[in-house]
This record gives C-alpha cells, sequence and structure tokens, in this order.
C-alpha cells in the first residue's frame, strides 16, 4: 500500500464525500459549514495524496474520475466500518447508540415509521437516516453500499445478500364505488383488462410485479395511466 495513503485523514474524506453527494464545492462547503477555498485545500491536498485528479468540470457540471469512484467505495466501507463500530462499543456498554441508515421502497414508507417508532422506544439513543425510493434505486444503492438496512418487495436474485422476509405485501386492485366493476359478485383478472389502469414509474417493484403478473396471465391491458406514487 501507498504510504501516502496512510497520511489521510477523516476529515478529508468527509469533505470528499460532501462534494460527492451535492457534486458541488459551495454546497460541499455549506453543508459542512465550511468556506469553499477550504473544501478547495482538503480536496487538493487529498489529489496530492492519491496521486491523481478526483473530479472533472465539463462545462459547470462536477464528474468524479475513476480514482474517485474508487475512493469514494472505500471511504464508504471506513465510514460504514466506524458506524458499525460505534454501535458495537454501544452496546458493550449496555446501551444502542449511532446512527441507522435505513433505504426503503416507497411501497414500505406507510408501514417503516410504525416499526422505527417501536424500536426508538426501546433504543432512544439511535437516529434513523431513511432514504425512501423506487425499486431501481434500492439496487443501485445496493450496489455502492451506502445503507445499513434496506427494505425491498423483490430482492435481486443475482446478488450474493443476506435477505429476511418478514411481511406479506398483498397488491390489490382497487376502483371507486360507482365503478361498474364494483356490482359484479365475482371478478376474473381478465374483467378488468378493458378498463384503464394506473401503474407506478419505470423501476418500481410494485410495476414490475404487476406486470410479471399479468403476463403470467396472459392479461393485457391496452389503456394505462403512468403516476409517480
Amino acid at each position: 500500500m501507498r504510504k501516502t495513503l496512510l497520511r489521510m485523514t477523516l476529515r478529508q474524506l468527509q469533505v470528499f464525500r460532501a462534494v460527492c453527494e451535492h457534486g458541488s464545492y459551495s454546497r460541499a462547503a455549506e453543508d459542512m459549514s465550511l468556506t469553499q477555498p477550504a473544501v478547495s485545500l482538503q480536496i487538493r491536498q487529498l489529489e496530492e495524496l492519491v496521486g491523481q485528479p478526483l473530479f472533472d468540470y465539463v462545462g459547470k457540471k462536477l464528474y468524479l474520475t475513476e480514482a474517485a469512484e474508487a475512493l469514494k467505495r472505500a471511504s464508504s466501507d471506513i465510514f460504514g466500518r466506524l458506524e458499525s463500530l460505534d454501535m458495537q462499543l454501544s452496546d458493550l456498554q449496555g446501551s444502542l447508540q449511532g446512527q441507522l441508515n435505513l433505504c426503503v421502497e416507497s411501497s414500505a414508507k406507510y408501514f417503516i415509521p410504525h416499526l422505527f417508532a417501536e424500536f426508538r422506544r426501546h433504543y432512544p439513543d439511535v437516529s434513523l437516516s431513511l432514504t425512501v425510493v423506487n425499486h431501481a434505486l434500492v439496487v443501485r444503492r445496493l450496489t455502492q453500499s451506502r445503507d445499513d438496512l434496506m427494505i425491498m418487495s423483490q430482492v435481486p436474485q443475482d446478488m450474493a445478500l443476506d435477505f429476511m422476509p418478514f411481511l406479506n405485501n398483498p397488491i390489490i386492485a382497487v376502483a371507486p364505488p360507482d365503478h361498474p366493476l364494483c356490482e359484479a359478485e365475482s371478478l376474473q383478472l381478465q374483467d378488468l383488462t378493458p378498463y384503464p389502469l394506473l401503474t407506478r414509474e419505470n423501476g418500481s417493484g410494485t410495476r414490475r410485479a404487476c406486470e410479471e403478473y399479468c403476463h403470467q396471465k396472459r392479461a393485457h391491458f391496452p389503456s394505462t395511466l403512468e403516476i409517480g406514487s
């Protein structure tokens, strides 16, 4: 390992991660209560230790170099281990402390607050960072190791993951009370196809599950309306 890398400081990595997150020196400075020259200095010192540039400007947009992508992954591992150490040390002291970074699919956002309220009742010193995104973004964050725990509807089959099913999440067709279908005593999926269907956006786990089910049942909805929630 390069000896220069051992001279990196956690503060430099914090500044670097803030620039990556915000895509801007000025916004990173504002987030960390620093001046922009101070952020620039930290990044410049970090580039000297790495031996390569970390950011490129194309027009007014900031892009990460390959070296920055590698450093970003390494810094996520480092801070993840520190957070884990913090919680382990707190547990040894008889109390659980630290921050839990939780990412959930949007379909789970309605019941997660209730679960976390109960968790907080037992562990009041644990703070929560909750991110709500669709299925596609959950998978992307999963590959980046950005969160401690993820709650999703469909676990990727092409990744080696530890997961635990804990709750059924049935998808139920609903319609307004005056809809003609509400007068029927029983319904088949094919009975729904002549009517417009509301669907979630591309990347949604709910949409994917519905589409796979309809495909299996050979049910085609010619009229659909896409909504983001």
